[in-house]
């Protein structure tokens, strides 16, 4: 990892990269039950890869992973702050780049704790409804 400070590459600490490796699966499992949540809903596997696509697009690029929020358009900044992608990019860089870290990395557990409390008894529910008949 390059140390902006120094000029130099230097090693990430061990507790913070395994932090932002275990942030990364977590957010990956949320977005996992939003998707099948989605193609629970939809009657084709096409329209799930699509249906489930399409908002993950959206939040990653209205999301701080390729520019800063700074950067965009008033209105787009104000869905930018909030979105999950911005909030969980920005804990992983503060993991891994070093600087504080609890704000960004509770604000994303608190984004992911509340995808997963919507989409897990949803898909669940949805599937038990789609094998009882």
């Amino acid at each position: 990892m390059w140390d902006t400070r120094s000029g130099s590459a230097s090693t990430p600490e061990p507790r913070p990269a395994a932090g932002a490796i275990g942030l990364a699966l977590l957010i990956g499992v949320a977005f996992s039950w939003i998707n099948a949540l989605v193609g629970l809903l939809v009657h084709d596997a096409e329209t799930a890869g699509l249906a489930g696509l399409m908002p993950v697009i959206v939040l990653v690029f209205t999301s701080s992973t390729f520019v800063p929020v700074a950067t965009m358009p008033g209105w787009l900044q104000a869905f930018a702050d909030v979105n999950p992608i911005t909030v969980t990019v920005d804990a992983l860089r503060a993991l891994v780049l070093g600087g504080p870290t609890a704000e960004h990395v509770w604000r994303a557990l608190a984004w992911i704790a509340v995808l997963l409390v919507v989409t897990v008894p949803a898909a669940v529910l949805r599937y038990r409804r789609t094998n009882a008949g």
